[in-house]
């Protein structure tokens, strides 16, 4: 169906109200490029489509990167009434890339799991991405996990490392390279794919009480209702908190000191300030406050080949009681 289209100005493009079903225009932001590949397939009639949805305020706008999805462009939004509109689960649709079975994903806690248990899994724990653009480490909560049956005459393409890592999915899943992101069916013998240095360990699921309020039969009162208050007695072996707990007891252990002050125990965490903003997210996951005191100190060592002076910065996160 060849939609009509309206030029606004350079990036923008109207699509007129040339249905009668039609409640409200469709806009598109693209330059002249993008419209052309937009209109190879379905991106501009599925835009047209949203626009005809009950409630629908203002416009149905597809964004730069929209292209074809299942119901809206992948690349879609819209804005519906509350009492007059819809609510569209995965309204969007989703990328058909997939990974084979037996792929294994990396959780925000460093164990992995297969691909193919991620429908019963996810909500276990957030998964580790990567961000390109800020160059570190981050995790994401699961919004869903999408399955479908391979197509007939499917092929999937398979790339082994010189490192021995091996990827298989399909040929338009997405691969990170120097150059950016491109599809698994478009990598060549001799390119260089980036790999996450950390291959994690087995997901080793266990269930039931791993403490209870009968191993503080000896402890003060104030501790048992803090652990109560933040929902951690009884704490159980499938706590999605469990990893968070276990990376600040190492850390404890590690690099941690505990003390009192001013009649007031606390417990001070030392590291790079990097590391210990990621602490503090563990920590206030589990309601707990912390500050984090990053200073500047002036330095000076004494050796047998003389006396070293410098300045140097320090950071610590402590807990007070």
């Amino acid at each position: 169906m060849e939609i009509p289209l309206k030029r606004i100005d350079k990036i923008r493009w109207e699509i007129p109200k040339f249905d009668k079903r039609m409640r409200v225009p469709g806009r598109v932001y693209a330059d002249d490029a993008l419209i052309q590949k937009m209109r190879q397939d379905r991106t501009l009639e599925q835009a047209a489509n949203v626009a005809m949805l009950p409630g629908i305020y203002k416009c149905s706008i597809v964004m730069p990167d929209g292209h074809q999805g299942y119901g809206f462009p992948i690349g879609g939004v819209a804005a519906f009434d509350v009492k007059e509109g819809v609510i569209s689960p995965g309204g969007v649709g989703y990328d058909i890339n997939c990974l084979a079975p037996g792929s294994k994903v990396l959780t925000e806690h460093g164990y992995w799991v297969k691909v193919e248990e991620m429908p019963e899994k996810f909500k276990l724990q957030g998964l580790r991405v990567y961000d390109i653009d800020k160059g570190h480490n981050d995790f994401s909560e699961v919004a869903f996990v999408a399955e479908r049956e391979v197509k007939e005459n499917e092929l999937a393409v398979r790339i082994i490392t010189e490192s021995g890592r091996v990827i298989e999915g399909s040929e338009d899943h997405p691969v990170l390279t120097p150059q950016g992101y491109v599809y698994l069916g478009n990598v060549k013998e001799g390119d260089e794919v980036l790999v996450y240095p950390f291959e994690g360990v087995d997901f080793e699921e266990r269930r039931g009480v791993l403490l209870s309020e009968e191993d503080f039969a000896d402890a003060d009162e104030q501790i048992v209702k803090f652990l109560k208050e933040r929902d951690l007695l009884p704490l159980r072996w499938e706590d999605r908190r469990i990893g968070a707990l276990a990376r600040i007891l190492g850390f404890a252990f590690g690099d941690g000191h505990l003390g009192e002050m001013e009649g007031r125990l606390y417990l001070s965490f030392y590291g790079k300030e990097k590391t210990l903003r990621e602490l503090k997210k563990d920590l206030e996951r589990l309601g707990i406050n912390a500050n984090l005191y990053v200073r500047e100190r002036n330095y000076c060592i004494e050796t047998v080949s003389g006396e070293y002076k410098g300045k140097t910065v320090s950071s610590e996160l402590r807990v007070t009681s």
